[in-house]
């Protein structure tokens, strides 16, 4: 039960907000007159008026069409040149437009937002270093399926809240369910780039046992993003996760604490 109750929230969320997503203004480039270039999302468009942008960086401003050379929008590729008699230095084409964009941006075209919400899905697969504990060995696989949601302040730093599910492979207790905080740093502007992650929260145990893995859970993760839309990357890395484990039983009852060290490969997807 408590799983089902856990994957329908996940599940409601990530649909929630690909809703909100698909029902949002599209992001646009402008070009002015003057060479100046904006980055936005277009939320009025009055023709041979103005024209309304909400810009990456939080304001809000209605240009004048005299002012605007011409408007790309990457979602359909399409180029408009609202200002032909603009000065020839400024003027672009439609197809210069496009071309510009492309070779600005690792020929791919995409428009990424800045600032903002974002949304990571993510699957790890990996395998417990041995340790010896209470006289026997304790390595183990794990498995994991997370949910982060949390704010992007720039291209380059990204913090978040997740939760999920931990599988572990051959311990009596097998599930427990992650909290934690998260720090991403993308080291490039680029739509590929390396990365930086920071886990630091804690496992609950879905039930008690005598191996229970409850308590600090820690990880560090370095990898490779590769952008495949305007909103949406993949991404591999590779992680060390050091988890806390707790250990009981014997004919004489004892408890004991010994942390379990994982190498985990990291797949995930943003939104």
């Amino acid at each position: 039960m408590k799983k089902f109750v856990l994957f329908s929230t996940l599940l409601a969320l990530y649909c929630a907000d690909a809703s909100a997503r698909k029902n949002s203004p599209e992001r646009a480039v402008v070009y002015l007159v003057n060479g100046v270039v904006i980055r936005g999302q277009i939320v009025e468009d009055i023709p041979g008026e103005t024209l309304k942008v909400v810009e990456d960086l939080g304001d809000t401003i209605a240009y004048q069409y005299e002012l605007i050379q011409s408007v790309y929008l990457p979602k359909s590729r399409e180029a408009r040149v609202i200002n032909p008699a603009a000065d020839m230095k400024t003027r672009m084409t439609a197809a210069q437009i496009a071309a510009q964009k492309r070779a600005t941006d690792n020929v791919t075209g995409y428009l990424p937002k800045s600032k903002g919400y974002m949304g990571i899905i993510e699957a790890n697969v990996g395998y417990g270093l041995t340790e010896k504990s209470a006289g026997s060995e304790m390595g183990a696989g794990r498995l994991q399926a997370t949910l982060i949601n949390g704010y992007k302040f720039n291209p380059y730093f990204y913090l978040g809240l997740g939760t999920g599910v931990n599988y572990y492979l051959s311990h009596e207790n097998n599930l427990s369910v992650p909290l934690y905080g998260h720090m991403r740093v993308d080291f490039m502007d680029q739509n590929t780039t390396p990365y930086l992650a920071l886990n630091l929260g804690a496992n609950v145990a879905v039930k008690d046992q005598s191996t229970n893995f409850n308590g600090l859970l820690a990880e560090v993760a370095l990898g490779v993003s590769f952008r495949v839309s305007d909103l949406n990357c993949v991404y591999l890395g590779l992680c060390y996760a050091k988890n806390k484990m707790e250990l009981s039983g014997g004919t004489s009852y004892w408890e004991k604490s010994t942390g379990m060290n994982f190498v985990l490969i990291k797949v995930g997807f943003t939104f």
